[in-house]
């Protein structure tokens, strides 16, 4: 029995994962630590490595999803057979067919491989030794087979200057007139058709979560205006202060301080739903929801009211890094208690967030933009922001709610508190 390949979990939340890309073929020999497969969840990616040395084999194809633990692969060493007669797969199995002697050749494994990879059949392939069909054989049929046209294609193709290999696209049958047809009319109108694209995992992960939370959380969201002057002021102090560690305080930052306070002050917010029970967290956790090429995570900020606002600022910053570069742990995602979302950035001035997993809550945060605002009986011009409190109505009713966001506002408009 060979070393086992298996979706591996890679966070405490992680229940499946999908087979983003395979790094190795079926078949190749592989060295223990070597990275054989592209492993996504719960909307992050990280190669998996081999667990031993030798053959790999593959029973599922890139793109499926699994539960953790599911059998995906084996390493075998010379002699070992496979322990499954056909590959394991919750939602999609491949049986590869075996590959029969054809009129009596001869056939070696490698060329075996090459003609179940590229869906051959054996009675076509003729062995230039008259007695064993080995892998130039194959690889000779393939590049014989990707020009063989019917008398019309071949016609058709040459009075379009078309050229049979673009039409082929590594085909192994005879190309036809209507292929030629086909691929005219495609090239034609590649700049007019829509394009159809599967959903990535990530997509199908953040779609699965979106859904799951706007269709089972009844929820109320809440808006406050915010003075943001003293934060301006305090963030400029603070990174002046910075200068000489090339460090920069920046406003999501400033947020991210506030809400820890706030959650601090109002333990009921900082709470989750589990089953019929209420979890109070004693920590707060706070999570950021940072755009990436192909959707969004939110990587959390742990013990965000404990530590400073250097610190968190360094933390913040790693972790945005980390996201920009595809390298984000289940780890780096998992235990958040809070999330705040802020595109304010965007120019946007207010928006209803969702709230993320089984948290209570999520504070969606506006762009800071000057505005006239009476103080003490005259108008002046201010940088005011925005906050939006969406809320599970089941766990919070709108008074705590109001009170949460009324502290995130006090202490913004007077920093000192997130030092107190």
């Amino acid at each position: 029995m060979g070393k086992k390949v298996v979706i591996q979990r890679k966070g405490q939340t992680m229940k499946e994962g999908t087979i983003g890309k395979w790094l190795k073929k079926d078949g190749d020999f592989v060295k223990a630590g070597e990275p054989i497969y592209e492993l996504e969840y719960d909307k992050a990616t990280c190669e998996v490595e081999a667990p031993a040395e030798g053959t790999l084999r593959i029973y599922v194809e890139e793109g499926s999803a699994f539960p953790v633990g599911t059998l995906v692969g084996e390493i075998l060493k010379d002699g070992e057979e496979s322990s499954v007669k056909t590959p394991t797969a919750e939602k999609k199995e491949t049986v590869q067919e075996p590959v029969k002697k054809a009129f009596g050749y001869g056939i070696s494994a490698s060329a075996k491989r090459l003609i179940r990879q590229n869906h051959l059949s054996v009675d076509d392939i003729v062995p230039v030794n008259g007695k064993r069909i080995m892998e130039e054989d194959v690889v000779a049929y393939m590049e014989k087979a990707k020009t063989k046209a019917t008398p019309l294609a071949k016609k058709m193709a040459e009075a379009n200057s078309i050229s049979l290999e673009e039409v082929a696209a590594g085909r192994a049958d005879k190309m036809r007139a209507a292929d030629v047809t086909e691929y005219m009319n495609r090239r034609e109108g590649a700049d007019e058709e829509d394009r159809r694209v599967p959903l990535s995992a990530m997509r199908k992960a953040i779609a699965k979560n979106m859904e799951a939370s706007y269709f089972h959380i009844p929820v109320v969201t809440y808006s406050m205006e915010v003075d943001f002057s003293e934060c301006m002021k305090l963030r400029n102090e603070l990174n002046e202060e910075y200068k000489k560690q090339n460090l920069k305080v920046s406003i999501n930052d400033m947020v991210l301080k506030a809400v820890a306070v706030a959650l601090r002050k109002n333990s009921e917010i900082n709470v989750s739903l589990d089953g019929n029970d209420v979890v109070y967290h004693k920590g707060i956790h706070v999570g950021m929801a940072v755009s990436v090429p192909g959707g969004l995570v939110v990587p959390v900020v742990r013990n965000t009211d404990k530590i400073s606002m250097a610190d968190l600022s360094k933390e913040t910053k790693r972790l945005i890094q980390k996201a920009s570069d595809g390298e984000l742990t289940g780890d780096d995602m998992s235990g958040g208690t809070f999330t705040v979302s802020n595109i304010g950035s965007k120019g946007v001035d207010m928006f209803t967030p969702i709230i993320n997993g089984s948290q209570a809550a999520i504070l969606g945060v506006g762009r800071v933009q000057e505005k006239p605002v009476v103080v003490n009986g005259a108008i002046e011009i201010r940088p005011m922001m925005v906050l939006s409190l969406t809320a599970d109505h089941r766990l919070i009713d709108g008074s705590p709610a109001a009170d949460f966001l009324g502290v995130i506002k006090r202490v913004m408009e007077k920093p000192i508190l997130m030092f107190i």
